[in-house]
């Protein structure tokens, strides 16, 4: 079961990006706004790097593309989970922006409140992220893919 677990949302999501990145989906509707979530996102580098690789490649077969899919992925169109203890969160932030990552919390799934409130103070007391860039995956980000003023 844990092995499901580890597996199922990083390489579901992988998948579907795959196809919607090179089936135009992205090109076609460009103020779509989608959020990968439940996954965290040190998947989306994986696959950021192969789908590059790919377009390079092979992109010439897929006229109808307009942007690399690297382009895509740091637009601030697609959302990721930034998960708050995630080692490679600084990284992530490093190759996409802040701009593109938001918290997500299915609260109170399989968590006690306690533990979301001591995961967000660790969070607010890292040091290798800015505070800029916790404010926007605290919020910031999320008021912008829900359009919540």
């Amino acid at each position: 079961l844990i092995d499901v677990r580890c597996l199922q949302h990083p390489v579901g999501q992988m998948h579907q990006m795959v196809h919607l990145m090179f089936g135009g989906v992205f090109d076609r509707f460009p103020t779509l706004r989608m959020a990968f979530l439940e996954a965290g996102s040190a998947w989306v580098l994986c696959v950021l790097e192969r789908m590059q690789r790919e377009y390079e490649h092979w992109g010439v077969l897929l006229g109808e593309l307009k942007r690399e899919p690297k382009e895509h992925l740091k637009s601030g169109r697609l959302f990721f989970e930034g998960e708050l203890d995630d080692e490679l969160l600084p990284y992530i932030v490093q190759v996409l922006g802040d701009n593109v990552l938001v918290f997500a919390s299915d609260f109170p799934h399989f968590t006690r409140p306690d533990h979301i409130s001591r995961a967000i103070k660790r969070f607010q007391e890292r040091r290798d992220l800015s505070d800029e860039t916790k404010r926007r995956i605290l919020g910031e980000n999320a008021r912008r893919l829900y359009k919540i003023n």
